[in-house]
């Protein structure tokens, strides 16, 4: 259950809504200034600045601490999905309906380049963990890895039957795990770009996947309500956390590896300790759907996206 809050004051800040207080599992921030759903949310590496990418074509830049608005980047011409930060904090990657992948300079919010490939909506958005590659994901079924050097294609991987909702690299840059409208789980060896392992359990979309920090586990949910946790060493499935009555949008694994947090279609985001698999909070604030979570680089903080047009960035227990 959500811990007891405790107000002290709220203070407005221009868009933003600061709400300061003390208790564990606390909202601390309502940023408002998407005017569509919030899609796609991501820190910057320093935990200082936060990315949003939304249905009003928009990407906006915040201030963590105060929740001020630093940049709106404006050029997708339809609905943005995805949004990911360089591992150096110099670029943002954002993918949208429009079919395009921009990279934003971080600094100025001026756009560097658009890379156009796929033949339909751009899904997602990853970098790889040293940052010479970024990756995206598409409804043509296709992942494309670029060069962030020349940005240019260096190969595509193409063996999901239906649209790619979603990716992510594993730590060590080793393996890429893609989720897809066909409801499989691919991981994928980097290197080779070989299909390593198809996990196949759900009979619904899969929404969200993340990797621990150590590499061992994936989380993954799908449009069924369905989080599960699967041994990547092992290749098998660890345990089923819970089977919602309800979609599930979103999932994030915690950078501590304690955690993981997974956003509902009625707007409540479940937390479980991962080394009991218990549930240990429900947060309760958003009028809309939980679209995309994204942990701060410490794990203390945890950011949300909603179709109550809202992002929000939360503070965790000890």
């Amino acid at each position: 259950m959500l811990p007891k809050w405790r107000l002290t004051v709220v203070v407005i800040l221009g868009g933003a809504s600061l709400v300061l207080a003390s208790d564990a599992y606390m909202e601390i921030m309502s940023m408002k200034g998407h005017s569509a759903w919030v899609f796609s949310v991501a820190f910057s590496p320093d935990g200082e600045r936060l990315v949003t990418g939304a249905w009003d074509n928009l990407v906006k830049i915040w201030e963590v601490k105060t929740g001020k608005e630093i940049f709106t980047l404006t050029g997708h011409t339809s609905f943005v999905h995805a949004v990911a930060w360089s591992p150096n904090g110099t670029l943002v990657a954002s993918g949208a309906r429009d079919r395009t992948v921009r990279l934003w300079d971080a600094e100025t919010g001026e756009q560097v380049v658009v890379l156009r490939g796929h033949d339909a909506r751009v899904n997602a958005v990853t970098f790889s963990p040293d940052g010479n590659v970024l990756v995206s994901a598409s409804n043509d079924g296709w992942i494309i890895f670029w060069d962030m050097k020349t940005f240019s294609p260096l190969k595509e991987l193409r063996d999901h039957t239906r649209g790619v909702t979603c990716i992510a690299f594993s730590p060590h840059g080793r393996w890429l795990a893609s989720g897809s409208a066909d409801n499989t789980v691919r991981l994928w060896d980097v290197v080779s770009g070989e299909v390593v392992h198809v996990f196949r359990r759900d009979t619904a979309v899969i929404r969200a996947l993340a990797f621990s920090p150590d590499g061992r586990y994936l989380v993954t949910c799908a449009l069924n309500g369905i989080v599960r946790v699967w041994d990547v060493t092992k290749l098998e499935l660890i345990v089923t956390l819970c089977r919602a009555r309800m979609r599930m949008y979103s999932v994030d694994f915690s950078p501590t590896g304690t955690s993981i947090a997974a956003g509902r279609q009625d707007g409540r985001i479940k937390i479980w300790d991962v080394g009991t698999w218990k549930e240990v909070a429900t947060l309760e604030r958003h009028k809309g759907g939980v679209l995309a979570l994204a942990f701060s680089p410490s794990g203390s903080l945890l950011a949300s996206g909603s179709a109550d047009f809202t992002a929000k960035i939360w503070k965790l227990g000890e």
